[in-house]
């Protein structure tokens, strides 16, 4: 399987291909800006959630109500809670990483089918401002502005991708502390965190793959 550019460079060998690709353009472009909206909700969720989890393991929050019901014993909210935030940690990289595919796909179509527009980057205007626009400037940053982009941008990608597993590592501490070893329902949180986090990884190779073929 060749790259995305590769692949739609080849596919757009023919007019009709081309008078097709030409309907799907506002549809990748608007398709990339929900995606990248998707992606900020979820690491906002997942923010709030850790901040819940680490008030109610020191105690701080003592009752929980959630669609209405109002939980007095949080032991059962504490132990699904890092469940929960696996379950965003998939969907935001899953996001991240079809965020990319269709910025790719709209990237290369404007290259293929407006040559002249593509070179001088006009494409960039076409976003809406909640866009964040880093993920435009690094696919066009050139010479030292692309080496500056490539090193500010690895370590803010190295907390991005990092700080939810330290959380899960530090929930599941703070758990077993709190209920011990032996507690079943924390064992299963866990199992299935631990299965969501693999699935997430095999997504993440598999999307690197893609673009490294």
């Amino acid at each position: 399987m060749g790259t995305i550019e590769g692949n739609i460079t080849s596919a757009l060998s023919d007019a009709d291909a081309k008078a097709f690709a030409a309907t799907q353009l506002e549809t990748w472009r608007a398709g990339s800006s929900e995606s990248e909206a998707l992606v900020v909700r979820m690491g906002r969720d997942m923010l709030v959630l850790a901040i819940t989890f680490a008030l109610i393991s020191v105690s701080v929050i003592t009752n929980v109500t959630v669609l209405g019901f109002q939980f007095t014993d949080i032991s059962l909210v504490l132990k699904t809670l890092p469940a929960v935030v696996a379950i965003l940690y998939y969907r935001m990289v899953t996001q991240v990483i079809r965020t990319d595919a269709l910025l790719s796909a709209y990237s290369q179509l404007v290259r293929v089918l407006h040559p002249q527009f593509y070179k001088s980057d006009l494409e960039l205007l076409s976003f809406p401002p909640t866009f964040a626009p880093e993920h435009l400037i690094g696919q066009h940053a050139q010479g030292i502005s692309y080496r500056l982009f490539r090193i500010a941008a690895a370590p803010i990608g190295f907390v991005f991708m990092l700080a939810p597993l330290l959380f899960e590592c530090y929930a599941y501490w703070r758990c077993f502390s709190r209920f011990g070893t032996g507690d079943v329902p924390v064992w299963v949180s866990l199992a299935f965190s631990v299965t969501v986090l693999l699935q997430t990884a095999a997504y993440w190779l598999a999307a690197r793959d893609l673009s490294e073929s």
